[in-house]
């Protein structure tokens, strides 16, 4: 299935370019509802009462929205499954764009000769006169919300999404790396980044996937993903895109061929380097982290939490990801205040200094509690992050060091009675 959205300040054109020929001529539809208005073929002149009374700095008039069927979810020239489709396009409108006018224009007349649907949506509420939200703008919004209702009826097909995009040039450098890797298995690393690129096998983007696969299995969530990356020479942020929804924009500015543009958009490199693959890599990571025995585990059963969902259907219970990812920050937080609650201890060091007892004098070896420049060190594991944590002696309060120090002088009188 295939799914887009633009904006249109033109209402009409958008209309009558859906219509085909002119307003009220279908020709090139198959079918033609609507949603709250009246289906007398003059779509137009029933929403530009709305569009009137729209804030007078609001441009957009339109939502032109297209959802395309494959042939394996929707036979074009079966008149069932052209019902099919109206159900789940008026279903998706009247759930995700709610309380707005739409003309719905099924067609099948197009280049792969598939079963489509152009709905031009209302940008103008029917009851605040608003346009559509920031959120209703977005493709992922779109392309989620469309899968969502069409599962209901249909077996989704999603084409065989690229997990990985090659140009000639990179697939070419691709083969001929490869066979060199073949040739000289020995070869890791730097030693054999620098073989390629003296045999002209080298693709920066290519050593950039890999690196982000890498981080990808090291990491579990979007802090430990970033700090992988980098360690290994790529920095990266987090964008969304009316268009394109959510994705990473990576930078490999370490890149060891000086490439011009050592930038590249997750979606350009393949669906295997975009948010929704990078997380599903994080789940089957985290699964271990759920699993008994842990000591997250452990901890989530003496706080009486539990990261697992019970689906009703299935009669199953599953991981859900955001109670982990929540209960997971919340446990991380309460292990670094147990250790630094217990690493506040004294250290005890080898020193000699002069005793006097009663009746004569005599030199002694003796333990003493003291202070020192550093008392305890606290290191915390977090993804693959080392975090330590110093404490000065200077922390301990007076009273607690000048108590031990008697306690200990003490101690050393009574032992140094016994051996005389």
């Amino acid at each position: 299935m295939y799914s887009r959205i633009t904006a249109s300040k033109n209402g009409r054109d958008a209309i009558r370019y859906a219509e085909g020929k002119g307003p009220g001529q279908h020709g090139r539809n198959v079918l033609v509802t609507t949603i709250n208005m009246i289906p007398n073929g003059k779509y137009t002149e029933q929403m530009v009462p709305l569009w009137k009374k729209a804030r007078a700095n609001h441009k957009v008039q339109v939502r032109r929205i297209i959802i395309s069927f494959s042939k394996k979810e929707l036979d074009p020239n079966n008149e069932e499954d052209v019902e099919i489709a109206n159900t789940i396009v008026r279903e998706f409108i009247k759930t995700y764009y709610p309380d707005r006018q739409a003309a719905l224009f099924f067609q099948r007349d197009g280049k792969g000769g598939c079963l489509h649907c152009h709905a031009i949506v209302n940008d103008i509420s029917l009851n605040d006169h608003k346009g559509c939200t920031r959120t209703q703008q977005y493709f992922k919004y779109v392309r989620n919300g469309i899968d969502a209702v069409a599962a209901k009826y249909i077996e989704l097909d999603d084409g065989g999404k690229l997990k990985s995009k090659q140009t000639h040039t990179e697939r070419a450098k691709a083969e001929k790396a490869a066979r060199i890797m073949n040739e000289h298995p020995e070869l890791q690393g730097d030693e054999l980044r620098q073989v390629l690129i003296e045999k002209k096998a080298y693709s920066y983007k290519e050593d950039m996937k890999e690196r982000i696969h890498e981080a990808a299995i090291k990491s579990f969530d979007l802090k430990t993903f970033f700090s992988e990356l980098k360690t290994r020479g790529i920095e990266a942020i987090k964008k969304i895109s009316p268009k394109y929804g959510e994705h990473y924009v990576y930078d490999f500015a370490s890149c060891p061929v000086g490439a011009k543009n050592t930038k590249a958009r997750s979606y350009k490199l393949g669906y295997s380097f975009g948010p929704e693959a990078v997380k599903t890599i994080w789940q089957e990571q985290n699964k271990k982290k759920c699993s008994e025995g842990t000591d997250f585990a452990r901890w989530m059963r003496e706080q009486g939490k539990s990261c697992f969902a019970f689906d009703e259907q299935s009669r199953l219970e599953s991981v859900d990801w955001e109670m982990w990812e929540e209960l997971h920050e919340e446990y991380l937080k309460a292990k670094e205040v147990q250790a630094m609650s217990t690493s506040t201890e004294l250290t005890e060091t080898q020193h000699h200094c002069k005793v006097k007892t009663a009746g004569s004098k005599k030199t002694v070896k003796r333990k003493s509690v003291t202070k020192t420049n550093n008392t305890a060190v606290s290191q915390l594991l977090m993804g693959t992050e080392d975090i330590m944590r110093r404490l000065s002696a200077e922390q301990l309060s007076t009273e607690r060091y000048e108590q031990a120090e008697e306690e200990f002088a003490l101690s050393n009188k009574r032992q140094l009675e016994k051996s005389l």
